[in-house]
């Protein structure tokens, strides 16, 4: 069994939820019904591993496990699967290109803060982070990079390094390193967001798959702001998630957190001024990814994330005329 020519690499919580059900309904596509399952991240298993001490987390280890998860694919143009660490991961890209060196790979990237806030959140869901504040979570980074201050669930350290994933140009530096620029495909969250029907159409035409098919587009993979109930909190410690991943058929795990989800969060507001001291904390790391990201992709990323869509977003101030970005036009 061939592996997969196509892979949705991240970011997390910037539309592959979204991206990857709506390439499911296309009849010539065919997805790996475990979303994430996460093989190809390797240096992610091995720091999991020192971590915990053992086999823990990420279990997709083994080839004829991975490959099993694509068993049904018949004549599929598109044998695909969606694992959002692989952007972030230092061995992910390397590893696909070792066996499918023609492999089509997709990158959505979104607004740097946005994006952080988000994925924070998550982390929190998931019982990986015991900060509930993003603020007090970067402060700690320092210290977590020393190995401190580890909440005793987290699979591996670098999940909570959150100014390393925030690096968008260095994740996309792998991916080009390679991979020829033609099966790299990068989106961008917020273009996608107000353009689904637009986007999946660019998407399908560089598959090669036919781009006039339109999938049910609905919103996918979306909690309101809030935190998990203490019964919750026990229910869904990660290692009693990773015992029922390897326990129940593939096709029902996320239902069954999908549907906890919807018994258990408690919805509460967002801090709009949490979101101003992050942008002023992380200045500098914002506009060097704006403008780093910008020359990588040949497209000014100001015109975009450095002000805004959100009345909350300030605009970043533009490159000196030094640089670089002011060659890019679009």
């Amino acid at each position: 069994m061939a592996y997969p020519n196509f892979f949705v690499v991240g970011h997390p919580k910037s539309g592959t939820t979204a991206m990857y059900a709506f390439l499911r309904q296309h009849p010539d596509v065919f997805m790996s019904p475990l979303k994430e399952p996460c093989y190809f991240c390797t240096d992610f298993h091995d720091e999991s591993d020192r971590l915990h001490g053992g086999r823990v987390f990420f279990p997709i280890r083994s080839t004829e496990k991975y490959l099993s998860l694509f068993r049904e694919a018949r004549d599929h143009a598109v044998v695909g699967e969606a694992s959002p660490l692989y952007l972030c991961s230092s061995t992910a890209i390397q590893n696909i290109a070792k066996v499918r060196p023609d492999a089509r790979i997709l990158a959505i990237l979104r607004e740097p803060v946005d994006f952080l806030v988000s994925l924070h959140k998550q982390r929190v869901r998931n019982g990986y982070e015991d900060q509930t504040s993003l603020l007090d979570a970067l402060n700690l980074e320092h210290a977590r990079r020393e190995g401190r201050h580890l909440p005793k669930d987290v699979p591996c350290a670098r999940l909570l390094f959150y100014r390393e994933w925030i690096r968008y140009w260095e994740h996309l530096a792998r991916c080009f390193q390679h991979f020829p620029r033609e099966r790299v495909k990068v989106v961008i969250y917020e273009d996608f967001r107000r353009d689904n029907k637009g986007v999946f159409r660019e998407v399908a035409e560089w598959l090669g798959i036919d781009p006039t098919f339109q999938p049910t587009f609905r919103e996918i993979n979306k909690y309101p702001e809030g935190e998990l109930s203490p019964l919750a909190r026990w229910l869904y410690r990660p290692r009693l998630r990773a015992l029922l991943r390897n326990l129940v058929p593939v096709r029902w795990y996320d239902a069954i957190w999908d549907f906890a989800f919807g018994v258990f969060w408690r919805p509460s507001p967002e801090s709009k001024s949490d979101k101003e001291k992050i942008r002023d904390i992380l200045d500098q790391e914002i506009k060097e990814t704006i403008e780093r990201t910008s020359e990588v992709l040949k497209r000014d990323l100001y015109s975009i994330w450095g002000k805004s869509g959100g009345q909350d977003k300030p605009e970043y101030g533009r490159p000196s005329a030094t640089s670089g970005l002011l060659q890019v036009k679009g």
